[in-house]
């Protein structure tokens, strides 16, 4: 079962206001989730007590958006509940019947449902979504996610 978390991460804990509006939007939208905001020192702090194998290597990592995909990997393998980049503006609630998913991940690309969209930029094949996930806490796919992750660091 989905636990009823959202998780999102900025690296710092001063968020521009599109960002408080997003975070407040998904607030509005989903009343009965807890809501946890994440600065990349928080997110050092919750390698260094969950997965201290990794803290050393993630201080290796320069650029904020990789910060965000361990991170997303780390927070849904421990905690589960749903990450989403802090840019996503959400346009309706998260379904109940989804939570006793292990896991929800969606098609950013659909080139057989939406062949007008298919240009020089996107591929034939599906490309699934990588800035929002739902899951459940122990879910191996996150944590086979992470573990790839930091091999190919």
């Amino acid at each position: 079962m989905v636990p009823k978390k959202l998780h999102f991460t900025y690296k710092k804990p001063e968020l521009p206001e599109k960002y408080q509006a997003n975070l407040a939007k998904w607030s509005d939208l989903c009343p009965e989730w807890e809501l946890y905001y994440y600065t990349d020192e928080d997110v050092q702090a919750y390698f260094d007590c969950e997965f201290p194998e990794y803290s050393e290597d993630l201080q290796k990592i320069s650029v904020g958006a990789m910060l965000a995909d361990v991170f997303r990997y780390a927070v849904l393998y421990k905690e589960g509940g749903l990450y989403s980049d802090i840019d996503t503006i959400p346009l309706k609630s998260i379904p109940d019947e989804w939570l006793k998913f292990d896991a929800v991940i969606g098609y950013e690309y659909q080139p057989d449902r939406f062949p007008e969209l298919l240009s020089k930029q996107w591929k034939y094949e599906p490309i699934y979504c990588q800035w929002t996930f739902l899951a459940s806490p122990g879910n191996p796919l996150f944590k086979e996610a992470l573990d790839r992750s930091f091999r190919k660091l």
